[in-house]
């Protein structure tokens, strides 16, 4: 089951792996790279809580796992934990000190705190450690973005598209790099090419999303949060998004819509109840008495 899981996330189909690596976690749930396994692709499909959830089984078992040290940092990379996300680099840091994925990671957690010259240090490092892997370029060329450095930012975004042209996470860190400069359409473009090589990645379109939120093409954002929650019903981040837009546009019964889809699957998530009740609020204001019959969750009546 382990192998054939394995095979399945490197071919990119996702939701066969982490079925077969749910039947492993059942025969022998003390297997540990089953944890780190099973939360990769549960990052991939965009599941963060319970990727987070097995990469901190795996370092219960053994704290010294650097993999799941690195994609709990990554984790936590995206979801304003930059803090924790350099702890987890030097974790991973102490049992590997010559890997250049840490240095990655330990770059963008320190950018991430507004600390630029230890970030390009470390980013440094890790090109000097890892100068085939062009994923160190187009990190040291986000870094050099948040620093204002276009000529820098130009040259490592430049060879990184070089050495790996079809490699969707390149494009999508270039669109990265591009819109801390606010060049918008140019990180839109390059999003569109990495949606275009990686159509699996939910990731692309998150990223698409929030550029077009940010610009206020709200409808626009929706369809394409729409498209990686048809990848990923589950996917927490592009319901939350999508959700977020459709209340930018006033269209609260969609947002509430949004909302009870989520707490269908995870009910105890008291956060989305209150935004659900915001929302629900909003249609009480507008609708006056026909407002009230949204305050009820399907949700919340079956319990």
């Amino acid at each position: 089951w382990y192998g054939r899981g394995v095979t399945y996330l490197a071919l990119h189909q996702y939701t066969a792996a982490l079925s077969d690596f749910e039947q492993v976690f059942q025969l022998n749930p003390r297997f540990l790279n089953v944890y780190y396994s099973r939360g990769k692709t549960h990052w991939l499909l965009g599941n963060a809580d319970q990727a987070r959830a097995d990469y901190e089984a795996a370092l219960t078992v053994n704290d010294a796992n650097h993999y799941a040290a690195l994609g709990l940092g990554w984790y936590w990379v995206e979801h304003g934990g930059a803090a924790q996300a350099l702890v987890e680099a030097e974790r991973a840091l102490a049992q590997e000190p010559e890997d250049a994925v840490g240095y990655q990671l330990k770059a963008v957690a320190l950018q991430a705190q507004d600390r630029l010259e230890e970030a390009l240090e470390a980013a440094n490092r890790a090109v000097e450690l890892g100068p085939e892997d062009p994923l160190s370029y187009a990190w040291r060329a986000v870094i050099h973005s948040a620093r204002k450095d276009r000529v820098a930012t130009k040259a490592d975004l430049e060879r990184a598209r070089q050495m790996a042209p079809e490699w969707s996470k390149i494009w999508r860190l270039r669109a990265k790099a591009l819109h801390l400069h606010k060049r918008y359409d140019e990180a839109q473009t390059c999003l569109q090419r990495a949606q275009s090589l990686a159509p699996y990645d939910v990731y692309n379109y998150t990223a698409l999303g929030h550029l077009l939120a940010e610009q206020r093409d709200y409808q626009a954002a929706i369809e394409v949060y729409g498209k990686a929650l048809a990848l990923n019903p589950q996917y927490v981040a592009a319901a939350q998004a999508q959700s977020k837009a459709y209340g930018a546009l006033k269209d609260w019964p969609s947002a509430i819509a949004v909302y009870d889809r989520l707490l269908d699957d995870q009910p105890r998530k008291a956060d989305w109840y209150q935004a659900r009740g915001q929302a629900a609020f909003q249609v009480h204001q507008r609708l006056g008495a026909g407002g009230p019959r949204f305050y009820q969750s399907p949700a919340l009546e079956r319990r």
